[in-house]
């Protein structure tokens, strides 16, 4: 094993705890070996030092070996700590008694010296692999974490420029309006100015609000309950100067649906890193259309929903599908079923849109991630050369 592991034996009898340590350092392993000599001392020791693995007898003067056993599992540090519970006691009733306050394994007095360094040595190794274990998954998180808000930066970059020709515009009708009001007196033409430019102002508000929700880190959200078409909309605002310029049109079709639990900037990247992908798709082709769609759906008793997909509810239910529609190039047929792996990209693919702008191959692979931790699912129909539509979909108040 690597490093030293830190046992910590719990005996009121001093001569069985000197013994059960002499019999570990028999075995000629890297073991730091404390004793304590009650279940009191042993929980007050543990607040300091949080041991590798604990060998704990039953019967202890102050507290027993089961109450024992049972705070250190109700500890959040201790809680992964191997217990093995040392013990004269051979009933049934007894092991299941030890096992429900949370022991990993037992040791019959009188010890057998080669059986205990097994086990020991058993349970260390578990403990080492779980801890790696561990170690790898909050990796995953941080690498996960790390991507989405990569693929998050690269869209900010590609609305920001959308955002400001938009602002642009704005700023010139209300330069345009105030040089008028200086020309023309009109208490009428005054009035009905500062309306529009009243309006002008709340447009380029909502802009800056737009973007600047979008970009805010998400990791420090809260899940809300929220109506979807309103994030949509926001998001659709932003899309649509960048969209207009290029000669695409944006349009939706938002019907009434159930508010959605959700974390409201994460189903915004997605959406936005899925518009941008039809973006880039839309291209080359002649007819450049993207339609959202949101509405309203219905799993059936066996959780399947009522739109499409192979995905399977634990329970039947509404819930909401978001529809993102293009008359893009489509897919190609040999990406498909690696189109939401990280580092996949159909930009720079024959068929696969504009190949002047190279992918990261995130931002399906992020949205993928995004929604299935929304107990959601992602899935698309795609025709070559006619275009792809995603649909997600999102469970209302269950998974």
């Amino acid at each position: 094993m690597a490093g030293q592991s830190k046992i910590l034996i719990v005996d009121d009898d001093r001569v069985g705890a000197a013994l059960l340590r002499e019999v570990l350092l028999a075995a000629g392993r890297d073991y730091a070996i404390r004793v304590e000599h009650s279940g009191s001392q042993a929980l007050d020791s543990l607040e300091k030092d949080v041991s590798d693995l604990i060998l704990l007898d039953v019967v202890l003067q102050d507290i027993d070996g089961f109450e024992v056993c049972r705070r250190i599992k109700a500890r959040p540090s201790l809680k992964d700590v191997p217990v093995i519970l040392v013990t004269a006691l051979e009933k049934i009733e007894e092991k299941v008694l030890g096992f429900s306050a949370g022991a990993s394994d037992y040791i019959v007095k009188p010890i057998n010296a080669d059986e205990t360094r097994m086990r020991v040595e058993t349970h260390l190794r578990i403990k080492q692999y779980q801890d790696e274990l561990k170690e790898v998954n909050e990796e995953l998180k941080r690498t996960q974490a790390a991507s989405i808000e990569a693929a998050k930066m690269s869209a900010v970059g590609s609305l920001a420029a959308g955002v400001a020709h938009e602002f642009n515009n704005i700023l010139g009708l209300m330069k345009g309006f105030v040089q008028l009001g200086k020309d023309d007196r009109d208490p009428a033409f005054l009035q009905q100015s500062n309306v529009i430019l009243e309006d002008l102002i709340k447009r380029g508000e909502g802009l800056v609000d737009g973007l600047l929700n979008f970009s805010r880190d998400s990791s420090f959200q809260d899940r809300e309950v929220i109506d979807i078409r309103e994030v949509l909309k926001n998001d659709a605002m932003l899309l649509k100067n960048k969209f207009e310029s290029a000669g695409m049109s944006l349009e939706t079709d938002f019907q009434d649906v159930p508010a959605v639990d959700c974390y409201q900037n994460q189903i915004s990247q997605v959406f936005v890193n899925m518009a941008l992908n039809a973006f880039d798709a839309m291209a080359k082709t002649a007819e450049k259309k993207l339609l959202v769609g949101v509405k309203k759906c219905l799993c059936d008793s066996e959780g399947y929903c009522s739109v499409g997909g192979a995905h399977r509810f634990k329970s039947p239910g509404d819930c909401v599908v978001i529809s993102i529609k293009d008359t893009g190039c489509g897919i190609p047929e040999k990406m498909r079923d690696k189109i939401f792996e990280p580092f996949v990209t159909t930009k720079g693919v024959v068929g696969g849109g504009d190949s002047s702008r190279p992918g990261t191959g995130l931002g399906l692979s992020v949205a993928y991630g995004i929604i299935k931790r929304h107990e959601g699912f992602i899935f698309f129909d795609s025709k070559p050369g006619k275009g792809t539509e995603f649909f997600i979909v999102l469970p209302v108040g269950r998974g």
